[in-house]
């Protein structure tokens, strides 16, 4: 699709779309910080530059301040529980204000509620936003009619990751599958201005710090042997850290401990400003990840902030590295490559700023939600020929 001349027509002349209900995936909770994530951003950024009534649809797990500070005008619908039931209800109760649904992932839950939906709203739309990768899509029987007919009653899907794009659209011939990047939002309205002579010697990574699928020992170890050659450098895990994961920080400090100043553990940081400082004095951001659901929004991020990326070969390393233009990838779970990697990069003031500034030119070039937004938007209205017909 050609959109930038399509963005020349008119593209005003269809019917109105009044709500957006995007409903939680298989577990049913979204917590309050998914509210900044795509997963929160699609609808609210849709409310707020084109009004619609946006609803996020989860069970209940603690509180959601965000929602009175970084996405405002944005509302909440809880399940008692999630089960096939309660959606069922739930679609029944309130599918005459559903002109949109958005899906995250491919779950069964999903298809169930695409069929009573589509027979309850035929004019209405579901735009399927993968939360996708490699292991997980191979992984779908894509001939068994339970994924069949989920993706048959999608009027729109798409992945964040180019990768998966080309990958799902050769084996995934039926379906059409879109890219839409997972960029950054500047939720606080923050000076975005980076002055590399301002960043430190700061390694970063942001997440949920030991969880096993972000493998944050990889790192944590890669930076005991960098710290033997490069000693004026630092590390921050930034992030709630898994109770799981604190035996392995209590054996690493015993090992290591030359790194208790030089290993930094934040927590959680809510404060959108107080996460934003973090990156900006960072010089590289690393992520160890052993698989993403296509492109983490924390990477996006980091590229605004002008981070060199250092990342494990995820389906998407490519889109943040920009093909190793502004970044480095090295195996997963390799802790003498990513060493190597930052060995040679820490060492290199030159290369560090040349793809520091590279970097956010990238970022603002294809990942900034706000221009992602409006390309969705046409999207979602473009796909139904009922809507731009304006019947």
């Amino acid at each position: 699709m050609n959109f930038t001349a399509l963005m020349n027509n008119d593209i005003h002349n269809y019917k109105e779309i009044k709500s957006i209900y995007a409903i939680s995936g298989v577990e049913g909770a979204w917590l309050n910080e998914h509210l900044t994530k795509d997963c929160g951003i699609v609808p609210y950024l849709l409310h707020k530059r084109y009004g619609y009534d946006s609803y996020i649809v989860s069970t209940k797990q603690g509180d959601y301040p965000y929602l009175d500070t970084y996405v405002k005008g944005l509302k909440m619908d809880f399940l008692d529980r999630f089960d096939s039931d309660s959606l069922k209800d739930y679609v029944i109760k309130n599918y005459r204000n559903m002109d949109v649904l958005i899906f995250h992932g491919m779950y069964p839950a999903y298809t169930i509620i695409s069929i009573l939906y589509k027979k309850l709203r035929p004019d209405g739309k579901i735009f399927m936003n993968l939360d996708a990768n490699s292991t997980w899509m191979d992984s779908i029987l894509i001939d068994d009619v339970l994924w069949t007919t989920l993706l048959d009653n999608c009027d729109l899907i798409a992945t964040s990751c180019k990768k998966m794009q080309r990958h799902l659209n050769i084996k995934w011939a039926s379906w059409n599958i879109e890219y839409l990047p997972n960029g950054f939002y500047n939720f606080a309205n923050l000076n975005m201005d980076i002055d590399y002579g301002k960043k430190e010697n700061t390694i970063i990574t942001v997440g949920r710090i030991g969880l096993y699928v972000k493998a944050n020992h990889v790192l944590m170890e890669a930076f005991a042997l960098l710290y033997q050659k490069l000693p004026n450098w630092k590390l921050k895990l930034i992030g709630k850290v898994e109770d799981s994961f604190k035996a392995y920080i209590e054996e690493y400090f015993i090992r290591y401990p030359q790194l208790k100043d030089k290993v930094i553990f934040t927590g959680f940081i809510a404060d959108k400003e107080m996460l934003w400082n973090e990156y900006k004095s960072a010089k590289i951001f690393a992520l160890t990840s052993i698989s993403e659901g296509g492109s983490p929004n924390v990477a996006a991020e980091a590229q605004i902030n002008g981070c060199y990326m250092i990342i494990s070969d995820i389906d998407a390393s490519d889109d943040i590295t920009n093909n190793e233009k502004c970044g480095r990838v090295f195996p997963v779970g390799n802790v003498e490559k990513l060493y190597e990697s930052l060995l040679e990069v820490c060492s290199d003031e030159k290369e560090l700023e040349k793809a520091s500034y590279n970097i956010i030119k990238y970022a603002k070039e294809l990942l900034d939600w706000n221009h992602n937004i409006d390309r969705l938007n046409y999207m979602i209205n473009e796909k139904n020929e009922n809507l731009v017909e304006g019947i």
